[in-house]
């Protein structure tokens, strides 16, 4: 058996529905909840501050879609049939599938992605920043929260999403400095 985390795509704001009736059927005591170990809908919790007031709150990390913990089968009539009663769910399109020579099979995610989801969600300690989730803009006025221009205000020049860093321009001295600071030691004014 291949153990591992399968994306399941659902439709738009149907994951919650779709994570409690896999449970359900996870808890009924079938073969299922055997083959299935454990589903999730990953959220990331944002803070913002804005006019001063610090404010959370939760964004679904992949939009549509639900994973799933699956120990998928060896034997093919197994497999086909673990597939076929996920996609029976109501609001689930299928799986996320990778065409072989036997098929259309589905494709658990890399060690590596189901880490940057688990980091994201605060289920493991991130070990950097996500590229995905700088969320600044270019021409967002910014504080700087911590390094040697802590304390400072500046202007986002550039976003480096796959560093995690940010070009903003502060003054120093009477003259405009672009300083390269990460993404973590900033904070949208």
């Amino acid at each position: 058996m291949a153990k591992g985390w399968y994306p399941i795509h659902v439709y738009s704001s149907w994951e919650q529905k779709i994570e409690s009736q896999v449970r359900k059927m996870m808890e009924n005591g079938s073969k299922f909840g055997e083959i299935c170990t454990d589903v999730k809908v990953p959220f990331q919790t944002i803070k913002e501050t804005r006019n001063g007031k610090t404010k959370e709150s939760k964004h679904k990390i992949l939009p549509s879609y639900v994973l799933l913990e699956i120990d998928m089968p060896d034997d093919s009539e197994d497999r086909k049939s673990i597939i076929r009663m996920i996609k029976s769910i109501e609001g689930v399109t299928g799986f996320v599938n990778e065409t072989t020579a036997r098929g259309s099979e589905p494709v658990p995610l890399r060690a590596s992605e189901i880490q940057n989801i688990l980091e994201l969600s605060g289920e493991l300690k991130p070990s950097g920043v996500s590229p995905m989730f700088v969320n600044f803009n270019k021409g967002d006025k910014v504080y700087i929260k911590n390094g040697n221009f802590k304390d400072f205000t500046g202007k986002v020049e550039d976003v480096i999403k796959d560093k995690g860093r940010l070009k903003v321009s502060v003054e120093v001295f009477g003259r405009a400095t672009i300083v390269d600071i990460d993404a973590t030691d900033a904070e949208r004014v």
